[in-house]
């Protein structure tokens, strides 16, 4: 996900380097210590990736949502499949968990997840980065 980003917005990528987690990011529950070291450190192409992953997860929740509704349990996993290489990247376990069983399920046990609830979690998440990049 993030050559992808990198090859959208014509970044060169960074070995990732140790760096610590603040404590306020600690509370978060997510890290963009992969993200910084990716970006390096540029305050503007943070911006640029959270902004996109932002708009590309609203994107994938509807999707997500709709194929839930409509019981198409395979472009759930589909849809699934395409949102956790991010949310891996932040490292947000507990969303990560989620996500996994959707893409897992191959069109069969989207039930064991609510995803009512993953959507406002997700939605959560979302509104924390949108406040990472307006201050």
């Amino acid at each position: 996900m993030l050559q992808l980003i990198s090859d959208l917005l014509d970044l060169q990528l960074k070995s990732p380097s140790p760096t610590a987690t603040s404590s306020s990011q600690a509370e978060k529950n997510y890290t963009l210590t992969e993200i910084r070291n990716f970006a390096g450190e540029d305050p503007e192409a943070m911006d640029a990736i959270l902004t996109a992953f932002i708009e590309s997860t609203r994107s994938n929740l509807l999707l997500l949502q709709t194929a839930f509704q409509k019981g198409q349990n395979k472009k759930v996993s589909a849809v699934a499949h395409k949102m956790l290489p991010m949310f891996r990247q932040l490292q947000v376990p507990h969303l990560v968990q989620k996500l996994a069983i959707l893409e897992n399920a191959g069109g069969t046990e989207t039930e064991s997840v609510d995803v009512p609830s993953l959507a406002k979690e997700v939605n959560e998440l979302l509104a924390n980065l949108q406040e990472e990049i307006t201050g």
